[in-house]
């Protein structure tokens, strides 16, 4: 169900009594909160969710990422032990 809001008076700048803007107070300024929806422009992929992540690496950290990877996959072949973000941590 969508929480649109339409303003029905005839002053724009002012919504009509009892609209509620969800806000947050931040050192005494209210500073309204808002969804972030994904997709290109003139698209709708949903709201930034666990479900629905924001893809934040870059192709460097990707190639990083795969040359571990296979960094991980060679040390297995020569000690048989695979290496797992537990046994980093």
């Amino acid at each position: 169900m969508a929480d649109n809001v339409i303003y029905q008076t005839e002053d724009a700048a002012t919504p009509p009594d009892g609209t509620v803007i969800a806000a947050d107070v931040v050192d005494g300024v209210a500073i309204q909160r808002v969804k972030i929806t994904l997709g290109e422009d003139g698209e709708n992929k949903g709201d930034l969710s666990p479900a629905l992540s924001l893809n934040t690496l870059t192709e460097f950290e990707n190639a990083i990422l795969k040359e571990l990877k296979m960094i991980n996959l060679q040390l297995t072949f020569i000690t048989d032990n695979f290496i797992t973000k537990g046994d980093v941590e």
